[in-house]
C-alpha cells in the first residue's frame, strides 16, 4: 500500500509543476480555421512539454508572439526533437492565426535556418520550396493491432487508430453537433442545449482548462494500465493524467469531489469494470450537454482479438441530466512500436 501512494505522490508532484501546462482546448473559438498565416522572427523561448510545446517568437517590430504546437510526445513520434529548434535562431512559422486579435498562433510548419522544414501535424503539407522535410504523417498507421502477447491483458500501452472515428473519440456529436439531441435529456438539460453557443459557452474552445470525467476519456493519445496490486494506475498521455483505480474496497473515500472523481474497480472475467462518482466537472460533452454532481459512470475495458484490441464502454447515469442511461463506446489497439 505504501508503494502505491509513494509512486502516486511522485506523479502528483510532477503534475503540480504548472497547472496551466496541462491545459487543453479546442481550436474553434481561438484560431481562424480558414486562413494560414506566416510569421518570421527570432526564437526567444521554448517550452517542450505536454500537452503543447510552446514557442515565443520576436518579430521584426520587436513584438512577442505565443506559438502553440502539438505535445512533446507527439513531436517525438514524428521524429521532431527539442534540440532541432534552438533559442536565438531566426525561423519561419506557418499556421492558424488568432481570432481574438492577439499575437498568437497554432503552428503547422516551421522552417529552420538549416533548411529543414518541420511538419508538425498529420495535416501539415510542405510549404517552402527546396526544404528538407521532417515529420508529418499519422504517428499511428497500424489499424489492426499486435496479437503476439495476449497474456498481458489490459496491462500495456493502448493507442488510438486516428483514422477511425470509432477509435478516436467517444462522442458521436464530434462529427455532427445535432447528434447531441439524441441523448435522453431532461427538460432542463434540453433547454440548456437549445441555448448553447459553442463559440461563447464552452470554455474548452477559447481557453485552456483541464478536462474532467468523462471528457478526459475522449482524448486520442496513448493510455497505459499499470498493475499496482491493490490499485491500478490508468495513465493518459494527455495532461499527463493519472487515474488511480482502487481494487480494495477498504480504502476510505475522499471527502471532496474532484474533476476526475473517485474510482473503484472489479474484474468481470477478463473485463476491468470501473465505477466512478464524486465528479465535480460540469460538462458531459463539449457540445452543450452538462452533467450534475450526482452523475455516476461505469466503464468496461475488455481485451479482445488475442489482446490486440481494447474495447471500451462507458455508461452514464444522471437523473438531473438524463431520463435514462447513456452508453458511449470507443476502442484502442496494442501497437508496440508506438
Amino acid at each position: 500500500m505504501f508503494r502505491i501512494f509513494a509512486i502516486l505522490a511522485a506523479l502528483v508532484a510532477a503534475l503540480l509543476v504548472s497547472a496551466s501546462s496541462f491545459a487543453h482546448h479546442g481550436y474553434g473559438g481561438r484560431y481562424n480555421q480558414e486562413i494560414v498565416v506566416e510569421l518570421e522572427g527570432e526564437l526567444v523561448d521554448l517550452l517542450w512539454r505536454n500537452p503543447h510545446v510552446r514557442l515565443t517568437i520576436k518579430d521584426a517590430q520587436g513584438e512577442l508572439w505565443d506559438i502553440e504546437v502539438g505535445s512533446s510526445t507527439v513531436m517525438l513520434r514524428r521524429g521532431i526533437t527539442e534540440d532541432m529548434v534552438n533559442i536565438g535562431e531566426h525561423i519561419r512559422i506557418a499556421g492558424l492565426g488568432s481570432m481574438r486579435g492577439r499575437n498568437e498562433m497554432t503552428a503547422g510548419n516551421i522552417l529552420l535556418p538549416s533548411g529543414e522544414e518541420l511538419l508538425l501535424s498529420s495535416g501539415s503539407r510542405p510549404r517552402w520550396p527546396n526544404s528538407n522535410l521532417v515529420g508529418g504523417g499519422n504517428f499511428l498507421t497500424n489499424a489492426i493491432g499486435d496479437t503476439s502477447n495476449p497474456d498481458l491483458g489490459v496491462f500495456r500501452v493502448w493507442s488510438t487508430v486516428v483514422r477511425d472515428p470509432a477509435s478516436k473519440g467517444i462522442y458521436p456529436e464530434a462529427s455532427d453537433p445535432a447528434l447531441s439531441y439524441r441523448y435522453p435529456l431532461t427538460t432542463d438539460a434540453l433547454t440548456y442545449l437549445n441555448n448553447f453557443d459553442p463559440a461563447t459557452d464552452n470554455p474548452l474552445e477559447a481557453y485552456c482548462v483541464s478536462k474532467g470525467m468523462p471528457m478526459v476519456m475522449d482524448q486520442p493519445f496513448p493510455m497505459e494500465f499499470i498493475d499496482m496490486g491493490d490499485a491500478i494506475f490508468a495513465r493518459l498521455e494527455e495532461y499527463d493524467t493519472v487515474r488511480t483505480i482502487y481494487m480494495n474496497e477498504t480504502i476510505p473515500r475522499p471527502e471532496e469531489s474532484s474533476l476526475l472523481g473517485y474510482f473503484t474497480g472489479t474484474w468481470d472475467g477478463d473485463t476491468l469494470v470501473v465505477t466512478t462518482n464524486q465528479v465535480n466537472w460540469p460538462y458531459f460533452s463539449q457540445m452543450g450537454v452538462q452533467q450534475s454532481a450526482d452523475i455516476a459512470f461505469e466503464e468496461r475495458f475488455t481485451t479482445v482479438e488475442q489482446g490486440s484490441r481494447l474495447n471500451y464502454q462507458l455508461t452514464a447515469t444522471d437523473q438531473v441530466t438524463f431520463t435514462g442511461p447513456v452508453v458511449l463506446t470507443k476502442y484502442w489497439i496494442w501497437d508496440p512500436s508506438v
